[in-house]
């Protein structure tokens, strides 16, 4: 039997990323066989696909949805993926015309209640609590893995101790 194939959709922006990576973890762990794909912004991409909950990352541009030459070309990208299951953190206008669209038959998780949240994330706690997944690491986001170690470089350069590199 082959392992799900599962498209959790979340396209942005940075800090609602950062802030969904303990949702993300969750997810992980109750799928814990699964083959978890990520749809985000491309602006994204190459940042996601250092994130140890992900094992793929797909790009959507969010073009406008008029233009359905767009909208077809994502479609046939997300058909070709052969998902088992949607989980949306988006929880967009946008993700709800995905589903009635360009996903018609798949089982989707999303947040079901009409009101919104408090929060963002407080949201995307609710649609895993729907879903039956403990939501245990949801509000401790763990970002190491976005880190590395550039003492290296700043000891080449003679570059005291004291000092945050980031790098775009």
């Amino acid at each position: 039997m082959k392992s799900p194939h599962i498209l959790v959709i979340k396209h942005g922006a940075f800090g609602d990323l950062l802030q969904a990576d303990g949702v993300m973890h969750d997810i992980r762990v109750y799928f814990d066989h699964a083959r978890i794909s990520l749809l985000t912004s491309p602006t994204y991409q190459s940042l996601m696909q250092r994130s140890p909950h992900i094992d793929f990352v797909l790009t959507d541009k969010r073009r406008p949805l008029w233009r359905v030459s767009d909208l077809w070309l994502l479609r046939n990208t997300l058909k070709e993926q052969d998902f088992d299951l949607v989980i949306d953190l988006q929880n967009s206008q946008r993700t709800r015309l995905y589903r009635k669209l360009l996903l018609p038959r798949l089982p989707w998780i999303q947040r079901a209640a009409k009101s919104a949240p408090v929060s963002g994330l407080q949201g995307q706690i609710e649609l895993l609590q729907q879903a039956g997944i403990d939501s245990q690491y949801a509000r401790q986001a763990d970002l190491r893995w976005l880190t590395e170690n550039m003492q290296p470089w700043l000891t080449e350069r003679g570059i005291q101790s004291g000092f945050i590199l980031l790098e775009s």
